[in-house]
């Protein structure tokens, strides 16, 4: 979850599970946001503070048994609270519910975002069904393979963001990222009956600044100074990478 200047990086750890071993990221209730208080070169094992607690996956549940043992199913509306650390220091956490964004400065000291624009969409079964797949055909549902994850727990509503799943969120799987002058990208929830990707711009103060929309084959990568890369899909083995200059009305540094 990103790394800054003096070496630190940010994780997770999860916690508060209820079960009978230790929660793995996906069982997890709850999760710490860990930050290293050393840096990688010299690190040493438990040299972190936790700096937040956030939303985990577990909390929606749904064991499913299976002949030799038991798995653990998580419906891909099941969101957690994600982080990042930029180079400068700052932190920006996420939350899902409600959705906002707080700051953490160098300093320590935290700025608390307001609840961001968010319409509650009802998760119905063809959504459940397509944030499994990515397909839109209404009788993807179906299959038994596929009818599963629409009898799991999940979300009432479409959650503002979403966990990686078949690869459809970046970096390493979370929908936050950073961006040129120190804003911050969220990927909002792809949505079954509105085609296309959503990016909102928060600020510092945890504010939206604006929304980058993009075809559904376009995907931000990563940022530079003042440009942002994506990766353009067009079809299954063909990935094309671009850059393109950061609107100069989110603040871009020159």
């Amino acid at each position: 979850m990103g790394a800054d200047r003096f070496g630190r990086v940010l994780g997770v750890e999860g916690f508060g599970y209820s079960g009978d071993w230790l929660p793995s990221r996906v069982e997890a209730d709850s999760l710490r946001i860990l930050l290293t208080t050393g840096n990688v070169i010299d690190w040493e094992p438990g040299r972190h503070e936790t700096i937040a607690e956030v939303e985990g996956q577990g909390r929606f549940g749904g064991w499913r048994q299976i002949q030799f043992g038991r798995v653990y199913d998580t419906s891909p509306l099941a969101t957690e609270g994600q982080a990042w650390l930029f180079r400068d220091g700052w932190v920006a956490v996420a939350h899902p519910d409600p959705y906002r964004v707080d700051w953490r400065r160098p300093d320590g000291e935290w700025v608390r975002g307001a609840a961001l624009p968010f319409d509650g969409v009802p998760a119905t079964d063809w959504q459940k069904c397509f944030a499994a797949t990515g397909d839109r055909n209404r009788d993807a549902c179906d299959s038994p393979g596929l009818a599963r994850y629409v009898d799991l727990p999940s979300p009432d509503h479409i959650p503002p963001f979403v966990m990686a799943w078949n690869d459809r969120t970046t970096p390493g799987g979370i929908a936050v990222q950073p961006a040129p002058g120190g804003m911050l990208l969220i990927q909002r929830t792809l949505m079954a009956d509105a085609p296309g990707r959503r990016y909102d711009v928060i600020d510092r103060t945890g504010s939206l600044r604006g929304t980058i929309r993009l075809p559904e084959n376009l995907t931000i990568v990563g940022s530079g100074s003042s440009s942002v890369y994506v990766v353009t899909k067009d079809d299954p083995d063909g990935l094309t990478l671009s850059r393109h200059p950061w609107p100069d009305h989110y603040g871009a540094r020159q």
